[in-house]
């Protein structure tokens, strides 16, 4: 078990910071715990100085935490979700040595290890570490219940309301599955007592009541409407922010993120069903149900179906441990293999540079916030597709930042020239030309394909 957690913390913390925040959830999320932070507001979100109702607060005060004991930089950004990464290994290694023994468990330590989808995001400042390791905490909790001792239900129920803090509904992936397995087991002894029952429900509502209550009292319908109506309806039966995907969307992308693990999954899947291994059930509904939740859910991104890896890891590493019972050549040649996709997942991820347009507009905002103007900055995109957006802008130039798009939406630019001797603004080196037509444009700094630029009105 040491050198599983050794290996899990070589694997998920060094270099954790390298490469900017990109222009997505990462950059969003570091820059509300940075507003949070520094303006003190405890309970409500900001982002770009405007509350930000698209997840509840969890992780924004894991990050205000992480900001107030190691500062604003990217490594703090992302350290929970290295830490939760490496607590689901080792909770996948207790689960699975609790069922099938300390060889199981460490061959699915291993393999959870080099699942490199799992690993990518392990390394991302997101809601979804933190909501697997609860989900997975919540089986647990099921397992021991399921031993006999009620007092495990608190451990269920503390992981389910840390869970929706997290990430809202998507914690339900683990209540169903539990429910499945425990319909099938329901001739079982009675799990928990009233008492016990009651005093859980309590729990998981002083954990979930407090912040929802406040947020609607103080925001009312315009908080029920983006967090509920935007993120949660929409996101079920729209596709949002350009996801793509059709019903294959999850199974092509775990083919590829856990190879070559799937294929030893798919025979455990064939030998329980065959064998009628009706005890290791819950762990099958945890994938199945993920795969089917998600598979429905108009909007699709890789990253929804995370909760199923633990889960596979698990029985593979419990088929590992019983071939090599049989044959230990077997057992030798999954060590390779291990050892081999370690050193891979290593390589990609630690020397990985970050995502190139990112880095370079972090290098411009910090020109920004250098340049000593306290005024907004601008970032103004070009027609048609481009790679420039404003969140990682934002979140390194601490600045209030406005976007703008050529050539008819550029209103609050043309209104910002007009009012103050010069603006700030960050683009393209292609909309240089396009903004000098109606105004004069100064370069400050340019890296690679973009640059910042002094824009003052034409005399």
């Amino acid at each position: 078990m040491v050198g599983l957690a050794v290996a899990a913390l070589s694997l998920y913390l060094f270099e954790l910071g390298k490469g900017a925040l990109p222009d997505w959830d990462e950059a969003i999320y570091a820059e509300v715990s940075k507003e949070m932070l520094e303006g003190h507001h405890w309970l409500t979100p900001y982002w770009n100085h405007h509350p930000f109702f698209e997840k509840p607060p969890l992780l924004y005060w894991v990050q205000m935490a992480e900001f107030r004991l190691l500062g604003v930089t990217g490594f703090a950004a992302r350290l929970e979700s290295a830490l939760a990464g490496v607590a689901i290994v080792l909770l996948v290694y207790a689960m699975t040595r609790r069922t099938a023994g300390p060889a199981a468990g460490l061959f699915a330590g291993f393999v959870l290890l080099t699942m490199h989808e799992f690993d990518r995001f392990m390394r991302v400042g997101i809601t979804d570490a933190l909501l697997v390791l609860f989900l997975y905490l919540m089986v647990y909790g099921y397992m021991r219940l399921r031993e006999g001792d009620g007092r495990w239900f608190y451990l269920m129920c503390a992981a389910l309301g840390l869970g929706i803090l997290d990430k809202g509904p998507a914690v339900v992936v683990a209540p169903v599955a539990i429910g499945l397995d425990w319909f099938f087991r329901r001739r079982e002894k009675k799990l928990i007592t009233g008492r016990q029952f009651w005093l859980g429900m309590l729990l998981l509502a002083v954990l979930v009541l407090p912040w929802h209550l406040w947020m609607v009292a103080e925001f009312g319908w315009r908080f029920l409407d983006g967090y509920v109506g935007y993120h949660i309806v929409d996101r079920a039966f729209q596709r949002l922010n350009g996801s793509d995907g059709g019903p294959l969307y999850y199974i092509r992308g775990v083919g590829v993120g856990a190879f070559p693990w799937w294929i030893l999954g798919v025979w455990a899947a064939v030998k329980w069903v065959w064998r009628r291994e009706w005890k290791y059930s819950l762990l099958w509904a945890q994938i199945g149900v993920t795969l089917l939740l998600y598979t429905l859910v108009a909007t699709k991104y890789q990253h929804y179906v995370l909760p199923l890896y633990p889960a596979l890891a698990m029985e593979v590493g419990r088929l590992l441990a019983e071939w090599s019972r049989k044959r230990r050549v077997i057992g030798y040649g999954a060590a390779a293999v291990i050892l081999i996709g370690f050193g891979a997942a290593y390589r990609r991820l630690v020397i990985w540079p970050g995502t190139h347009f990112a880095n370079v507009e972090r290098c411009l905002a910090l020109a920004a916030k250098a340049s000593g103007d306290a005024g907004p900055l601008f970032v103004v995109g070009k027609p048609g597709p481009t790679d420039l957006d404003m969140r990682t802008v934002l979140f390194y130039s601490d600045r209030q930042v406005v976007w703008q798009q050529l050539p008819d939406k550029v209103h609050k630019l043309e209104a910002a020239v007009q009012e103050h001797p010069a603006v700030e603004v960050v683009m393209e080196k292609g909309t240089a030309a396009l903004l000098a037509r109606q105004m004069v444009v100064r370069p400050m700094a340019e890296v690679d394909e973009a640059e910042l630029a002094r824009v003052s009105r034409k005399p």
